[in-house]
């Protein structure tokens, strides 16, 4: 298979729920590092990468590892323009919100307004409204083609080198192939406060860890 974006390893990316069927994992993102790349044709899962933010639920002590395969990873989207406005987020408009040490697609119901500072976000796919502050909230892009396409339908042209190459990070020393590289833990973030209630609270990624 020729893959129209080569991953290499050590690479920052986003583990995304478009090709999971799992239940409660529609429309989330979760950062992770590629560790390692199978070189064998017939892999399907030939990407390992450990979470940032996950813990492997059989020892908690460390960060959840898993295979995916290369439709299930994306690059880290770039960060938004300087001359951006602080929140430029409209009502009706697609975000990301960060939630349950992920990112997860919703639409703004409520923007703020003297009485308040957040915004109300609506998640679909769990039937739920969320207020977040403007700095949990971020532009909702999807990667079509090699291309980060907005919710505007705006295509946003793939940047070879963004303040360092955000697309592609090689590591000093390292190739797209290399599988023996010594990579140190990434201490987890803590939990957001959600609700009980909250369905987001309960989404726990499937159990594919790596030992």
């Amino acid at each position: 298979m020729k893959w129209k974006f080569k991953f290499i390893k050590g690479q920052e990316v986003e583990v995304t729920s478009t090709n999971k069927k799992e239940e409660g994992l529609e429309d989330s993102f979760f950062a992770a590092k590629i560790i390692s790349i199978s070189n064998q044709k017939k892999k399907k899962n030939k990407f390992c990468v450990e979470y940032k933010t996950l813990l492997d639920e059989t020892d908690e002590t460390k960060p959840l590892r898993e295979y995916l395969p290369y439709k299930c990873l994306r690059p880290v989207p770039p960060p938004p323009k300087e001359t951006s406005p602080p929140c430029p987020y409209e009502l009706n408009e697609e975000v990301d919100a960060f939630c349950n040490d992920g990112w997860w697609k919703g639409v703004i119901t409520k923007i703020p307004n003297v009485d308040s500072s957040k915004y109300s976000v609506f998640f679909k796919h769990h039937d739920e409204e969320m207020e977040f502050e403007c700095s949990d909230l971020r532009n909702h892009l999807d990667w079509i083609d090699v291309k980060w396409v907005s919710s505007k339908n705006k295509e946003t042209a793939v940047l070879e080198q963004y303040d360092g190459s955000f697309l592609i990070p090689i590591p000093t020393g390292c190739s797209a192939y290399d599988s023996d590289m010594d990579i140190s833990e990434t201490p987890p973030s803590e939990m957001m406060n959600l609700p009980s209630s909250s369905s987001l609270n309960k989404t726990r990624l499937p159990s594919h860890s790596v030992s």
